[in-house]
């Protein structure tokens, strides 16, 4: 019996998006109303469980780095275990 190699197809060697969020958020920028976002520059894209995180209710959001910075916590927390 021969075993073939096979390469994934790329969609199953990354997470799937839900979307992106802005770099800032939108009720950061001064003049937001007329703010015109550059997608390659001003937005992150995120898969679903962290747009969940990020959007969490109000007072509570966080950002994409503070984000990281959790789960870069989190991750330490339970390689230390």
């Amino acid at each position: 019996m021969t075993h073939l190699q096979v390469d994934p197809p790329s969609y199953l060697k990354t997470p799937p998006l839900d979307g992106t969020l802005p770099k800032t958020p939108l009720s950061e920028i001064e003049d937001h109303e007329n703010h015109v976002v550059n997608p390659l520059e001003d937005l992150v894209p995120v898969c679903p469980n962290c747009h969940a995180m990020l959007h969490r209710p109000k007072g509570q959001t966080l950002t994409v780095e503070e984000l990281r910075q959790r789960m870069d916590e989190t991750a330490g927390r339970l390689s230390a275990g």
